[in-house]
């Protein structure tokens, strides 16, 4: 069984950073926007457009982002269970200059032993297969991957359907990671 485990949302506190970056306040105990709901960005008190928006997060921006609360122990107990040698990072990208370049420098300067185990890529579910399992923040890579063959773990989020248990966000996935492992048949090769 291999594992695919994504950044922004999972490891990556991207959501905080753009509002520290904006100069917007934040804080996820007075979550500012609907709960459950994915397309919040650019938060709906800037006036700009979407595209001046995403062109101003360049390389910089994506390459010093800031862990999650609990990216560090989401990541070691994902380890634990699959061996670092059956993960691969797998992260979307904007169409922004820099984004992609700033993810990989992110990697090498917050994971070096991942430096060449990651895809950066959209299009998840081409990963998909019978012996993989995505762990994602956004409910539509979970239902793609799952439909096209793979596992799926929804890490729960202020702004996916898992809302509700955004505080337990570990709990959930040790939960369902278990609930994975004790199917045999997933895990023999």
């Amino acid at each position: 069984m291999i594992c695919f485990l994504d950044l922004d949302g999972v490891l990556v506190n991207f959501l905080a950073e753009v509002h520290k970056f904006f100069a917007l306040p934040y804080d996820v105990d007075n979550y500012p926007y609907e709960f459950g709901r994915w397309d919040i960005l650019p938060p709906k008190n800037m006036s700009m457009s979407k595209s001046i928006f995403w062109d101003s997060l360049d390389e910089d921006f994506y390459a010093n982002l800031s862990w999650t609360k609990d990216g560090k122990q989401i990541l070691s107990f994902i380890e634990e269970v699959f061996g670092k040698n059956n993960i691969c990072l797998l992260t979307s990208t904007t169409n922004t200059p820099g984004c992609s370049a700033g993810k990989v420098k992110w990697i090498q300067k917050n994971l070096p032993c991942y430096k060449r185990q990651f895809l950066i890529g959209p299009p998840k579910q081409f990963c998909a297969h019978d012996k993989a399992v995505l762990i994602d923040d956004k409910d539509r890579n979970i239902s793609d991957f799952q439909f096209h063959g793979g596992y799926g773990i929804l890490v729960p989020r202020a702004w996916n359907s898992e809302y509700k248990s955004m505080y337990n966000s570990f709990d959930v996935l040790y939960s369902k990671l278990s609930e994975l492992s004790n199917m045999e048949s997933v895990w023999k090769t």
